[in-house]
């Protein structure tokens, strides 16, 4: 090849280089695609407690504490907004409903968390540093105020609003 004739390479390797550019631009938004349906999709956790009748599928988790012997979500509790749900041995144990509930934690060494609402109590064994207090808040926050909670409001009322517009 005579040095007058322009060279062919430059092209054939920005035409690679924009290749590689489009296969990592597809695999970043095949990542998109994949991680937006994991946030869409109940964690592990929330679909063991559905499979084991536990809570129902519409049922918002917005805590959960285990406390099995190894970890392994087959004991604990859960904070569903209104209600707190208790489950051993992958079965459901009780259901308290948090409005107008009283809220307690045993002291230490025993930082169980009781909750108790029409005659029901239920209990949250927490070891020490597993969040007994933040659980508890959580919970109480809900029991003071049951109609509008942090923002939230029950579905419910508002149904009952939209139904009852002059009371």
């Amino acid at each position: 090849m005579p040095p007058s004739e322009p060279s062919n390479r430059i092209g054939k390797g920005m035409g690679l280089w924009a290749v590689f550019l489009l296969f990592l631009a597809c695999a970043g938004g095949g990542g998109v695609v994949v991680s937006t349906f994991g946030l869409i999709e109940p964690t592990a956790p929330e679909k063991q407690l559905i499979r084991w009748h536990v809570i129902q599928a519409d049922d918002p988790v917005l805590a959960m504490h285990d406390d099995s012997a190894n970890h392994d979500g087959t004991a604990g509790c859960a904070f569903l907004g209104d209600a707190v749900v208790r489950w051993d041995d992958k079965q459901p144990t009780g259901r308290v409903t948090v409005d107008g509930a009283t809220v307690t934690i045993a002291p230490m060494p025993d930082r169980t968390v009781r909750i108790q609402n029409e005659g029901t109590t239920l209990t949250c064994p927490f070891a020490p540093g597993e969040g007994a207090q933040e659980f508890a808040a959580m919970i109480r926050a809900r029991a003071e105020k049951p109609q509008q909670w942090m923002g939230w409001v029950d579905p419910r009322v508002k149904k009952w609003r939209a139904e009852h517009p002059d009371d």
